[in-house]
């Protein structure tokens, strides 16, 4: 509700209801992912995209997203790249695995300025698509470092069993790494630019972490 506030009219939000996206002025776009799930919600950041139309920068907030499809990740980055890049690494099981080359994607692919938010409670697959956006040369991350638990698994090696009782449960089997190696299950990933919010921020109606995005876009604050 905070940062709806800085919205010049307020957001639209896409017809599969999983991305929320409007103007901050100053040609400033903004666009929250919640979800990188179920399948298609690559469509949806078309969507917004088209939405936003021709926007100067973009601000991508990523905090408190619950994860989703590794898949889909690499597909909602495809909007953000001109060129090929590596696939990340993992470890399912302790057999090391790597992703293709991802490739460009979309009607509409976004390489201006982007500022990514990230907090603690973002989370598996957001934190994935934080990582792998940090290191495009357009984008900065600002905010906190990310939970650190992604709960992982393969098609392969699914975890998934049933108790005698009948309670279900899932063991995850897969351990991710961010593009230099490190594992961050455990550890998250950091921002390039520490903005802590506060409660005392939030009674105030105040953003940040958004603010300072603004700022480092060169866009001013209007709450």
């Amino acid at each position: 509700e905070v940062v709806r506030r800085y919205l010049d009219g307020g957001p639209l939000v896409t017809a599969g209801g999983r991305l929320e996206y409007g103007m901050l002025g100053d040609g400033v776009g903004y666009l929250y992912v919640s979800a990188f799930e179920p399948a298609g919600v690559a469509a949806e950041l078309d969507e917004a995209l088209a939405g936003l139309g021709d926007v100067r920068s973009l601000v991508v907030d990523n905090r408190s997203s619950i994860g989703g499809n590794r898949s889909e990740v690499y597909r909602m980055l495809g909007r953000f790249i001109a060129a090929p890049v590596p696939g990340p690494e993992w470890y399912t099981l302790g057999e090391r695995r790597r992703w293709p080359v991802i490739e460009p994607a979309g009607p509409i692919r976004c390489t201006r300025p982007v500022v990514v938010l990230a907090n603690g409670l973002t989370f598996s697959a957001a934190e994935l698509f934080t990582d792998l956006m940090a290191q495009l040369s357009n984008v900065t991350v600002v905010g906190e470092t990310t939970g650190g638990g992604s709960g992982g698994c393969d098609d392969d090696a699914t975890g998934e069993y049933v108790l005698p009782s009948g309670i279900e449960i899932r063991i995850p089997t897969v351990d991710g790494r961010r593009a230099d190696g490190t594992p961050w299950e455990t550890v998250g990933v950091e921002p390039d630019v520490r903005v802590t919010q506060t409660e005392a921020d939030l009674r105030a109606g105040r953003d940040r972490p958004l603010e300072h995005a603004l700022e480092l876009l060169g866009a001013g604050v209007r709450r």
